[in-house]
């Protein structure tokens, strides 16, 4: 029986002992801690209505001043070219005149 406890295995307290050095002996470098990953800034709250109105308004009624402006223009031009195309018209009528006689 003294043959037999002598051959059989230690006690795990005895097996255990110097584990830890063991393993420190073979373990790798550490791992450096991963770079910290940014968190994104959480979404701005959606705009409210009156304070999207607010915000348009002024870039709103520059444009409109700008087409309104544009379309003075426009008018403008559109009565000179019809003035321009009475004259042709009167020339060509005095032309037409002028050959006929």
């Amino acid at each position: 029986m003294l043959l037999a406890r002598q051959n059989a295995a230690p006690p795990l307290s005895v097996a255990l002992r110097g584990m830890d050095e063991r393993l420190a002996a073979n373990a790798p470098d550490p791992v450096p801690d991963p770079a910290p990953v940014p968190v994104p800034d959480p979404a701005p709250a959606p705009e409210t209505r009156g304070a999207l109105i607010e915000r348009l308004l002024p870039l709103a009624s520059a444009e409109n001043a700008r087409l309104t402006a544009e379309n003075a223009r426009l008018r403008a031009e559109v009565e000179r070219l019809q003035g321009v195309v009475v004259g042709q018209q009167q020339r060509i009528a005095n032309i037409r005149a002028y050959l006929t006689e």
